[in-house]
């Protein structure tokens, strides 16, 4: 995927920090047709998310076009912002599940998590599980605490 001309990485990938204004974003894939979007990063909207279906190209037909075939979605997420988690609980040392993904055990402190909402669950042998929604901000630091029941 491309973005302004410049390489950003296969898809799915979340770019953070682009400037506000337009933007030109380029998703090509050998064998697929090439996809080109233009998007919009504002004050008011300071992220933009694309879900794009390429198209599988096909075999030249006798008039010399080319046959595209679709294809399942391709999704890719750009000018997500990111901000930072820190779990910590009482009693230290519980593993700590992101969406279902462990990401490591307390006190742990996350950067480059994806703004939003998730999932965070807390598993510690011998104390019942703990679990929650979170919602991370753009650019800003979350704190979640957990008093873990025997």
């Amino acid at each position: 995927m491309f973005v302004d001309g410049c390489a950003r990485g296969p898809t799915p990938v979340a770019i953070a920090n682009l400037p506000l204004g337009t933007h030109f974003v380029r998703i090509a894939r050998d064998g697929y047709a090439v996809e080109n979007r233009r998007i919009f990063i504002t004050a008011g909207q300071p992220t933009e998310s694309l879900e794009v279906t390429l198209e599988r190209l096909g075999a030249a037909s006798s008039d010399g076009s080319i046959t595209r075939i679709p294809t399942p979605r391709t999704p890719a997420t750009i000018g997500t912002v990111m901000g930072t988690l820190d779990v910590e609980s009482r009693p230290a040392g519980a593993k700590v599940f992101i969406d279902g993904r462990l990401v490591g055990t307390t006190p742990v402190a996350m950067v480059e998590v994806a703004s939003g909402e998730h999932a965070i669950r807390l598993e510690h042998e011998g104390y019942q599980r703990w679990a929650s929604t979170i919602r991370v901000v753009s650019g800003g630091r979350s704190r979640v605490t957990a008093s873990l029941e025997q």
